[in-house]
């Protein structure tokens, strides 16, 4: 604890308990950064498995996230949106709520957060011998590509996944906005993005590309098979909010900027916000969430570390449940505004 203390982002010893299952010889820091806390108040985690014994896993992970949802007053935004993501098709984590213990003490309610990782990656890719990168202030274009921060890739994807986006950057210099979008499918699955992006803006994540400036909080697959990049989201604790913001005139980024110029990827866009709607009343998502606030509710009053405010807590959650009600009235009010 004392290393902790001094040095919150180094592995310090310690050993993970589940059940009856006990794995020694793990690793465990602290992790974030504006949300971030101190190991003796509420922080987030993360837990190396592999970190001093080479090849040990717990049910086939290597590394486990623990977040404090110390942004998210609702404690739901992870587990919820995530599940949008996944049912979608978008290639992206799972996500559930745990109760954590340190040193027998009850630190309370977390979000367990699948790693964005190798084992992420050979779940929904037939091919995982491709390249990772994750955006730290990045865009498609000459001034932001060194923000696509490789996470693993061998050589040879490491050179293709640098044409793929040199391909992509060049291709958005193009005059013509619908030439422009043509040449991008060339190095970019074009429709995943934009279920990705379909995806983002119903459940209001305007915290990552391409609602942010320079782009941050996803991932871009380089997959062998197909050629061309696929996008991942991360970091998706500040959803649904701001419910009335726009998810046309809100985008940034410039790939999604130069899609909207070009009415053919646009109106692919809206068939991908309506396949989103329906998912999401497909899935009864509403209700899904009344079940987890009921699951979670005796969780947070037990918790004595969380800072969250009683009274925040009872608004957010009923602000992110009017979200989701209202969201396809308010997505096709803004469909048909913007048209």
């Amino acid at each position: 604890l004392q290393s902790l203390r001094d040095e919150p982002y180094i592995y310090v010893e310690g050993v993970l308990v589940y059940g009856q299952e006990r794995i020694a010889d793990v690793g465990i820091r602290t992790k974030g950064n504006k949300s971030w806390q101190p190991i003796d108040d509420k922080p987030s985690l993360k837990v190396k498995l592999n970190w001093s014994v080479p090849g040990q896993r717990f049910r086939g992970l290597e590394e486990l996230t623990f977040n404090a949802m110390n942004d998210d007053h609702s404690m739901m935004h992870e587990r919820i949106g995530y599940a949008l993501y996944r049912e979608a098709g978008v290639p992206s984590a799972r996500a559930t709520h745990a109760v954590l213990m340190l040193n027998e003490e009850s630190y309370g309610l977390y979000t367990h957060l699948e790693t964005v990782d190798e084992h992420l990656i050979e779940r929904w890719f037939s091919d995982d011998s491709g390249a990772l990168f994750e955006l730290n202030d990045a865009d498609y274009s000459d001034d932001y590509l060194a923000g696509f921060e490789l996470k693993f890739a061998d050589d040879e994807s490491e050179s293709h996944l640098d044409e793929n986006l040199l391909g992509v950057a060049e291709a958005l210099t193009i005059e013509d906005p619908d030439s422009a979008m043509a040449a991008v499918e060339a190095h970019l699955q074009l429709d995943q993005f934009l279920l990705y992006w379909a995806v983002s803006a119903v459940i209001g994540q305007f915290d990552g590309y391409p609602y942010s400036i320079p782009g941050d909080d996803s991932h871009v697959y380089d997959d062998p098979e197909s050629g061309r990049l696929h996008t991942l989201p991360h970091g998706i604790d500040e959803s649904f909010y701001q419910s009335t913001k726009d998810v046309f005139a809100s985008t940034v980024g410039l790939l999604a900027s130069r899609c909207l110029e070009s009415s053919d990827c646009r109106s692919r866009l809206e068939t991908q916000l309506e396949t989103v709607l329906s998912l999401m009343e497909t899935m009864n998502l509403y209700e899904q969430t009344l079940e987890i606030q009921a699951q979670i509710a005796p969780l947070i009053e037990a918790d004595m570390h969380h800072s969250h405010d009683e009274r925040d807590i009872e608004f957010s959650q009923q602000y992110m449940l009017d979200f989701i009600a209202e969201r396809r009235e308010e997505i096709t009010s803004q469909i048909q505004e913007y048209r």
